[in-house]
């Protein structure tokens, strides 16, 4: 009596399946936190910022400020005064660079948050770039990203802002600002290993009018790593689960007695 078909092609993904999570560990990407020195004691480390500000500036609070030297890290950072907060939630590790905001700002204030980070992969790893931010009610809003390698010509650049209207929401790398919608570059490539990059953003709320009265606005960016398969580990996981399928199902048991 044969074995059932389906359950032939249950193991062979079950195979395959476990194979590939065997490479994918094997070929686990490493991202490390650097610092560029582009001379003169200037050195550039990551460094993530948050802050709020109005119109009469007295008691505003300082900007709220992290600088991580290593990955993973997660967490997140608030600025407030008496009219509104900023807030940045990041978690930074090998699989991403997210940053997320959620800003509230006062009439004739400003939220914002912008940051920093500079990093190496110690392998080859195609990435993509990717974000949202929204505003909910009068002023200017504008989302900044920029992707650059020290030793490479990879450059990518994003700057979208709107002053004309309500409710705007801005993308990265897609015209969206009634401003400026500008786009420089590829939101997608692959970066080298021992390179170094710089990844920097910006979201900023804000506006001078106190007759606009208070907005909000959220959002999201990310810096992501793809990492490739190994082709060579696929082909071989593929082609033993499908020898193992053919002995299996060419065995008849024995008649007992």
């Amino acid at each position: 009596m044969p074995v059932n078909k389906q359950l032939s092609g249950a193991f062979l993904a079950v195979l395959i399946a476990g194979t590939l999570g065997a490479a994918g560990n094997s070929r686990a990407l490493v991202v490390t936190l650097g610092t560029y020195d582009p001379g003169g004691g200037a050195l550039q480390d990551t460094t993530l910022s948050t802050g709020v500000s109005s119109a009469i500036g007295d008691g505003d609070p300082p900007p709220v400020v992290i600088q991580p030297v290593a990955l993973p890290v997660v967490g997140s950072l608030t600025a407030q005064n008496e009219t509104g907060h900023a807030t940045t939630a990041y978690s930074l590790s090998s699989s991403a660079l997210q940053i997320s905001f959620d800003h509230v700002r006062g009439s004739a204030a400003a939220a914002e948050s912008s940051g920093t980070i500079v990093f190496s992969p110690e392998q080859d790893v195609p990435y993509a770039i990717s974000g949202i931010y929204s505003l909910s009610g009068n002023g200017e809003i504008q989302l900044t990203v920029s992707f650059t390698s020290y030793s490479t010509a990879d450059f990518f650049q994003s700057n979208q802002y709107s002053s004309l209207c309500c409710d705007s929401i801005l993308r990265i790398g897609t015209p969206s600002g009634d401003s400026i919608d500008q786009v420089s570059g590829s939101a997608t490539g692959e970066l080298l290993a021992g390179h170094l990059y710089r990844f920097t953003y910006d979201a900023v709320i804000w506006t001078a009018e106190r007759h606009l009265g208070s907005a909000t606005a959220t959002g999201s960016i990310a810096l992501t790593f793809v990492p490739e398969v190994d082709t060579g580990t696929l082909l071989l996981a593929t082609a033993a689960g499908f020898a193992f399928v053919r002995r299996v199902s060419g065995f008849h048991p024995r008649a007992s007695g």
